[in-house]
């Protein structure tokens, strides 16, 4: 591997140095990556940090008129949200805390009336509406299957296992992408800028070559991010309690990918832009819709299936995805190896896109 020249090497600290003193000093910036993000917390969090929702998951594995029978009875109170799973789906995100309880209906449910009832751990208003609304349902079928004088179902309890995510522990992650995406799409403003008030052409005139510059403003933007990150995680750690339950290294490697790819996107809006005040309203028309359909304020497994193809296509959702996945479950990079491969996808494109049309002036 070549190494950098000493002049380059200079060149490319100082354009770091400047970048990180641009951000720290631009009001902006601090409002949409620290202001909007912390204040979400606080106001989403004071209102939701102690509600769970009763999400319920069903696995049928019996597939009988009975079991039918207990799915519909099940999903007509308007107290749970049932979701069917196969069973290995369901097991997995009982123990993330993806859902509140998991009932199964075993093969031979309808000879042995018997089913599963597995648990997670939640406050205990949730829990106590969980387990009364279950077994009043089942209780309501039992009354019917007694006026029919046929067996009588019975809930045989499995255990605790996981426990429910709160509002404040999905949030907090989709604050850190979402201060993330903004910071990083304001390089392309800074791009923009400089090119109008002639610095890119002053630098053209110097042995700078533009991977120097790109290379300066990457590393600065993972170093700020980095920081920004661990803002953000402390103030949750401090205020509402949410944990880390992952790998360190693995959320600033996702800190690290997520910079990058959106990065590139700035790059790309800087490539085509003329003003910074075109850039800066292209970039909010982007990042406007990323805000809502890229879960960084809610889940988006229910939005309409028209909707979707975007949604997962987007480099917002990879990366909320990724940090909840090591933040609030404490994966590996087996479980989001997927959202960092899309991600980097969108760096390429967008680095080789924008370099083909780049302009010094």
């Amino acid at each position: 591997m070549k190494l950098p020249k000493p002049t380059a090497l200079r060149a490319f600290l100082a354009l770091a140095r400047t970048q990180l003193l641009l951000n720290v000093r631009q009001p902006e910036i601090i409002i949409l990556t620290f202001g909007l993000p912390l204040l979400s917390m606080f106001v989403f969090g004071a209102l939701f940090s102690g509600e769970s929702p009763i999400n319920l998951g069903f696995v049928d594995n019996d597939g009988s008129t009975l079991a039918r029978g207990v799915e519909e009875a099940l999903r007509d109170t308007r107290a749970l949200k049932i979701q069917s799973y196969d069973e290995s789906t369901a097991q997995k995100k009982l123990a993330d805390g993806d859902i509140t309880g998991l009932l199964v209906l075993p093969e031979g449910f309808a000879s042995s009336g018997r089913i599963l009832y597995y648990k997670a751990k939640s406050s205990p208003i949730v829990e106590g509406m969980r387990d009364a609304t279950i077994s009043g349902i089942i209780a309501g079928v039992n009354q019917q299957l007694a006026a029919a004088a046929t067996l009588q179902l019975t809930l045989a309890d499995q255990g605790t296992t996981g426990e429910v995510a709160r509002t404040i522990d999905f949030l907090a992650p989709g604050m850190m992408g979402l201060s993330i995406m903004y910071l990083n799409f304001g390089a392309g403003i800074f791009l923009v800028s400089w090119r109008q008030q002639g610095v890119l052409r002053r630098l053209q005139a110097t042995p700078l070559r533009p991977a120097i510059l790109i290379a300066s403003q990457m590393a600065s933007s993972w170093l700020f991010s980095i920081f920004q990150v661990a803002v953000l995680f402390l103030v949750a750690r401090l205020a509402f309690g949410v944990e880390m339950r992952g790998s360190y290294p693995w959320l600033v490697l996702i800190v690290v990918v997520g910079v990058t790819a959106m990065l590139s996107l700035g790059y790309l809006v800087a490539a085509f832009i003329q003003t910074p005040q075109a850039a800066s309203g292209l970039i909010n028309l982007i990042a406007f819709p990323m805000m809502f359909l890229g879960g960084s304020y809610f889940p988006v497994d229910s939005v309409p299936a028209v909707v979707r193809p975007i949604v997962a296509v987007m480099p917002l959702t990879h990366l909320n995805d990724a940090l909840r996945a090591v933040i609030n479950h404490g994966d590996s990079i087996d479980a989001f190896y997927g959202g960092l491969i899309i991600l980097g996808a969108w760096s390429v494109a967008c680095f080789a896109a924008a370099a083909r049309v780049f302009r010094w002036t």
